[in-house]
Order: structure tokens, then C-alpha cells, then sequence
């Protein structure tokens, strides 16, 4: 095992012996304090790295807040926005659209088509052939969201589990890169943030994908699946 992997029990012995802790509560308490202090960070509930990643976040736009502001002034569904540019920062050849991707509640979906589509340039749910054929600068694509999906609630953005998942498997995502970049577009993300792969397998479970995209994982060695 990579020297900077550790499993919770070690760790928590590790602590028992240097601070003299009896109890995993004690020990516990440490963790969290370790991890507000990017000495460590989690990659699953039961294993541990040594060292610090970024945590992924997205700023909201302009145009997403008035999409944002007109879905919770009216529904009180799940939802989540993010503009596909946001692949830019992993890809070689930069998208040039600014397309917005909303996702909702299934049963809601109509409704708020037909709530947004005289303020908004909108697609419903569109194939890729619609996508190449219909959408502009400004466009939105709206789609049904995947029940348990990793979000970000209070600001209705996706984490980074969900877009690392999406870019595998996810037909409108696949639309604005190259299959062949997929590959540079982990290892940065893995490089840079910090992954709770429970939450990364748990969403590919709900997509259907979880042996291809851990075998995938595997395969380019990317990140630290072979620890899990």
C-alpha cells in the first residue's frame, strides 16, 4: 500500500499512541481536526491520505441565478445547474459555448419547461443529434436529475463526483469533448480535488455504470481506487 494511505484503524492507533486517546470518539475528533487542517483527507469512510487536495466548488453566473430564482420562487424540488465551460478547465481544446445544463426532479420536468421556456432558450431532455442542431451560445438543457445524485443543496450545484460520473456516462456532457481527452480530464481532476469515492460509486451504482467505470478507473490507474 502507498505509503500515504492509511486505513481508519491504523490511524486511530496511530493517535491512540501519540496522544494518549483510550476512546474512538477521541480519536475521531482528532480526524476531523486533522482534515480541517488538510493534513489528511478522506477517500473513504474507511481509508485515509496524507496530505491536502482542493475542495470542488462552483461559482454561479449571472443568467444561472435568474434560473435558480425562478425555480425555488416557484417549486420545491431538487435541482441542479452548471454551465458545460466548466470542462475548460481539463481540456486541451476549450469549449466554446456556454450552455447551461438543469437537471430536476422527473415528475416536475414538464412543468418546468413550460415555467421557463418564454424567458429562456430551452431544450427538453434532447438527443445529440438535437443538441448539434438546435442549441446556441445561450441555450439550457434540461433534463431529468438522478435520484440520490451528489449535490451541492444550498447552492444547487453538482459536486465533483457527479461531473466526474457524467463525464462518463452522460450523453449531453459527452457532447463538448473529445472521447480521447476523458482520460487527461481524470487524471487532473483526481490530481487536484479531493474525491470521496464512496460518493463517486454509489452514483455510478445509480447510473448503471459502476463494473465499466471502476473497471475504466482501474485499468488507466487513475486515482486511488485500487486502495478501496
Amino acid at each position: 500500500m502507498d505509503n500515504n494511505i492509511i486505513t481508519f484503524d491504523d490511524l486511530c492507533n496511530i493517535i491512540k499512541k501519540e496522544k494518549g486517546y483510550t476512546t474512538t470518539r477521541a480519536c475521531i475528533n482528532e480526524i476531523n481536526r486533522m482534515i480541517g487542517k488538510k493534513e489528511i483527507y478522506k477517500l473513504s469512510s474507511n481509508i485515509y491520505k496524507f496530505g491536502s487536495k482542493k475542495i470542488f466548488s462552483i461559482k454561479k453566473s449571472m443568467a444561472n441565478i435568474d434560473i435558480v430564482n425562478e425555480i425555488n420562487n416557484n417549486y420545491d424540488i431538487d435541482f441542479v445547474i452548471w454551465n458545460i465551460s466548466i470542462l475548460n478547465e481539463w481540456l486541451n481544446h476549450l469549449i466554446n459555448s456556454s450552455i447551461v445544463i438543469l437537471e430536476v426532479e422527473k415528475d416536475y420536468l414538464e412543468f418546468i419547461f413550460e415555467h421557463l421556456k418564454d424567458k429562456f432558450n430551452i431544450l427538453i431532455n434532447p438527443s445529440k443529434n438535437e443538441i448539434y442542431s438546435y442549441s446556441t451560445n445561450d441555450t439550457i438543457v434540461l433534463k431529468p436529475l438522478i435520484s440520490k445524485a451528489p449535490i451541492n443543496h444550498k447552492e444547487n450545484t453538482p459536486k465533483i463526483e457527479k461531473i466526474i460520473v457524467d463525464i462518463f456516462s452522460d450523453k449531453i456532457v459527452n457532447c463538448f469533448y473529445e472521447s480521447n481527452e476523458r482520460m487527461g480530464i481524470y487524471e487532473q481532476i483526481f490530481d487536484i480535488y479531493s474525491v470521496n469515492y464512496k460518493t463517486l460509486f454509489a452514483y455510478a451504482k445509480r447510473r448503471h455504470i459502476y463494473k465499466e467505470f471502476k473497471e475504466y478507473l482501474e485499468k488507466h490507474k487513475i486515482g486511488d481506487v485500487k486502495y478501496l
